[in-house]
């Protein structure tokens, strides 16, 4: 049908029923289009309410409170995500019509929460801050502060509770970590033992962190090993166990948190490697887990550990770290703040025994002048007891008032003063010079409180000076008079000073000299040698004497000796030279004719000991000659007569010889060398060996002689000149010869003792002279030379020799060589 058929049969009347019908569609189409339309509005809705549930669901379990909800029956309709794990029951969808008695906290607590419900529904008023605590499903007891309200119908009929809380354990934990800080920084400030406070804070770990045991150690001096300090409640044994434990990177949990410098945690000492050699102590006492935290002072250092031990592995919270990391700051001040005391009461008493000990003369008093405290020095300065004084004012000691106040003044501006020159009056009126240095004493605020001044007492040193003053003037007065040249000079020898002595023998006046070199006066070829004198001249060898030719006006060259000293300054700055010297001239011309008068005597004596030994040799072959070939004819009284002549002309000769050896000792420069002393006594001991032993006598020197700088072959002769002579002159007494050593800061020392018949005093000034022989020798064979030559040859080694008695009898010729040599 078209639609104008269509059009056309409904605009034809019909009859009823089939218009009831078409009513009837009509109707049931427009419900069907309604019921569509409601049921797509709700499951909008549906899903508008499912997203609003979702995001309270999700805000409440975001929000760190608890929060649940109950019906009158006390069966749990809804809760967040914070209370199902607080509960234990995972999640909140889990809690949907458990009860109190269902969840973790038990009947006790159930029965209380109950209670409190039935109050606020049958009141209907909330209840604020209920503060309670509970069993949690991880097991731990936590502190709750709970608020609940009644939750009402659209009648406003009370249909349930909703609460919510706040865990407050942290809260309660921190509070009274606190408060314990807090005690402990009062027994630090006030000043209690050190041991009171470690053990304090070890107590309170212990009754913060249940079921642990804590421990606190201290590094020794040298930060290698940790000592205990405070462990309450670990078991004895294992303190004394561990005492010492060594600082090192394996070293348990204490000894590498010591040495790393930071915290050391050891879940498990039975399977850590850092308790791989501490496992079976842990084991023997039950100790299952340590962690450590280094002790540390301001400055970072490490003065110790502080440890917590539990008998079962465990990991620490994070309360356990603040709470450990909070007791080893205050271990490290209350530690530190010990140090600085006792360093601070050192101080003091240094201080104070400085102040009563000083030798120095120290007092503090008020701005006015009022004795705040004075020492002992200072008492004794001005005569007067403690009581005395402190009575006084210091401003009655002054002898001119007006110093004090010149002092005042430039004390206070300055805030010190050095060396402040006034006079003083003891108590017996006695004035003294003095020197006062002081500073001044302020309060906290800033003000002025008063002085500390040190006074020296100067009189005498003043009266030195003024003595002295005295004594330059007299000085000047004798320099001028001196017949002697004198003048100063600078280190580069500008003349700065010369007397009248100076001025005549060099035909002038002192202008012309002042500003001048001396150098200029001395002979060009001089002058580098009197240059090098007074350059080798220092604090040690001040002085030294030199000769040199000097030029005199009108080109006239003389002879002067100078005796240079050099002045030191402060700091040992060379300052001046001041210089004595006299003309030598005739002195020198002198010396040169002695010179040539005694080579010409030297050329004599050789000559003359030529001369006598060339007959007394020739006398000796002749008498030898006579002997062999007529000694048959002749009587015994002939044969007497030549034995004489022969014993005669060996005498002149070995005379001659030792002239010789004398003259040549004085001539030949020695040959300085190391000398080992043990080659030189083996030749004398071999020399002399066959007399010694035919005469029974002992011989004995040092057992490690040593080696010293000497002429060899002089040594050789001193020691063969002194033994040959004990065995000539020690009689028949004689037994023992002993060659001895020893040393003095300057010198060697030898010694040839006997035990014979030894030598008189007055005889032992004289013995060394040439020639010279005492009564006792008569008869005894000797030319009177050899104790000379030793004389000789000691002088040449810069020593001297002498004799003298022994102890014993006998005698000890010593003889003394330069160690400079």
């Amino acid at each position: 049908m078209s639609a104008k058929d269509t059009e056309a049969a409904s605009s034809k009347p019909c009859s009823a029923p089939e218009a009831s019908s078409k009513q009837l569609a009509a109707e049931l189409k427009r419900v069907s289009r309604m019921l569509q339309e409601e049921m797509a509005s709700r499951k909008k809705a549906e899903a508008a309410l499912k997203h609003s549930r979702e995001m309270f669901q999700l805000v409440v379990d975001n929000i760190p409170q608890a929060i649940f909800w109950k019906d009158r029956q006390g069966n749990y309709q809804g809760c967040n995500q914070a209370f199902a794990e607080d509960a234990g029951v995972g999640s909140p969808q889990e809690i949907h019509g458990k009860t109190g008695y269902d969840l973790a906290w038990g009947k006790e607590q159930a029965d209380f929460y109950r209670k409190v419900d039935e109050r606020i529904m049958g009141t209907g008023i909330p209840e604020s801050h209920i503060i309670a605590p509970q069993l949690q499903g991880n097991g731990k007891l936590a502190i709750l502060d709970t608020n609940k309200i009644p939750l009402h119908d659209a009648e406003g009929n009370v249909v349930g509770v909703l609460g919510t809380y706040e865990n407050l354990t942290n809260r309660k934990h921190l509070e009274e970590l606190l408060a314990r800080e807090r005690r402990i920084l009062e027994m630090i400030a006030t000043g209690s033992p050190l041991q009171g406070t470690l053990d304090a804070l070890t107590q309170m770990t212990e009754e913060l962190a249940v079921g642990s045991y804590s421990s606190i150690l201290l590094t020794d001096p040298g930060k290698k090993r940790l000592f205990h300090a405070s462990a309450p409640s670990l078991p004895q044994a294992y303190l004394q166990a561990v005492d010492g434990l060594e600082v090192g990177p394996h070293s348990g949990s204490c000894g590498s948190a010591a040495h790393f410098g930071r915290m050391v945690t050891v879940e498990d000492t039975s399977t850590d490697p850092l308790w791989a050699d501490y496992r079976s102590l842990a084991d023997r006492f039950g100790l299952r887990s340590c962690f450590s935290i280094p002790i540390l002072d301001s400055s970072g250092r490490v003065l110790g550990t502080f440890a917590l031990y539990h008998r079962k592995p465990h990991r620490p919270s994070e309360q356990d770290l603040r709470l450990v990391e909070a007791a080893a700051h205050l271990a490290g001040i209350a530690i530190e703040h010990k140090k600085s005391e006792e360093a601070i009461r050192e101080s003091e008493e240094k201080y104070r025994k400085l102040f009563e000990e000083s030798r120095d003369a120290i007092v503090i008093v008020t701005r006015e002048g009022k004795f705040i405290d004075i020492n002992q020095s200072c008492l004794e300065l001005f005569g007067y007891t403690r009581d005395e004084i402190m009575s006084e004012k210091i401003t009655d000691r002054y002898v001119f008032p007006a110093d004090r106040d010149r002092y005042r003044e430039i004390v206070e501006k300055e805030g010190s003063v050095r060396d402040y020159p006034l006079r003083l009056r003891k108590k017996n009126g006695e004035l003294m010079d003095c020197l006062l240095t002081s500073t001044l004493k302020h309060a906290k605020d800033g003000s002025v409180l008063g002085y500390q001044g040190i006074f020296r007492d100067i009189t005498e040193r003043v009266k030195a000076e003024r003595a002295l003053r005295e004594s330059e003037a007299r000085y000047r007065g004798i320099v001028e008079d001196q017949t002697e040249l004198i003048f100063r000079s600078l280190p580069d020898q500008t003349i700065t000073f010369v007397n009248e002595a100076f001025c005549r023998y060099f035909n002038g006046k002192l202008e012309d000299f002042l500003g001048r070199s001396f150098i200029a006066f001395i002979a060009e070829e001089d002058r580098d040698k009197v240059q090098e004198e007074l350059a080798s001249l220092n604090r040690r060898n001040p002085v030294g004497t030199t000769s040199f030719r000097v030029m005199r006006p009108g080109d006239e060259t003389s002879w002067q000796q100078w005796t240079n000293r050099l002045i030191h300054g402060g700091q040992n700055n060379h300052v001046e030279f001041q210089s004595v010297g006299r003309d030598i001239t005739e002195q020198i011309q002198m010396e040169e004719a002695l010179r040539k008068t005694a080579e010409k005597i030297k050329l004599f004596a050789y000559s003359v000991s030529h001369d006598l030994k060339s007959p007394a040799v020739g006398l000796y072959g002749l008498t030898s000659l006579l002997q062999r070939q007529y000694g048959a004819l002749l009587d015994e009284k002939g044969n007497s007569y030549c034995r004489q002549i022969l014993k005669a002309s060996e005498q002149i000769a070995a005379l001659v010889e030792k002239i010789n050896l004398y003259i040549s000792g004085k001539e030949v420069a020695l040959l300085i060398e190391d000398v080992p002393l043990k080659h030189i006594l083996q030749m004398i001991k071999d020399e002399f060996s066959a007399r010694l032993r035919s005469r029974g006598i002992r011989w004995k020197e040092p057992a490690n002689p040593p080696v010293v700088r000497a002429d060899r072959l002089g040594l050789l002769r001193v020691l063969r000149n002194l033994v040959d002579n004990a065995l000539k002159y020690g009689g028949d007494d004689l037994s023992e010869i002993a060659v001895e050593y020893d040393v003095s800061d300057q010198h060697h020392i030898l010694s040839v003792r006997d035990n014979g018949v030894g030598i008189s005093r007055e005889d032992s000034g004289k013995i060394f002279e040439l020639f010279q022989r005492n009564d006792k020798t008569r008869g005894i064979e000797g030319s009177g030379l050899g104790l000379a030559i030793v004389k000789e040859i000691a002088e040449q080694h810069g020593g001297t020799v002498c004799v003298q008695p022994g102890p014993t009898g006998g005698s000890v010729f010593q003889i003394s060589l330069s160690r400079s040599l």
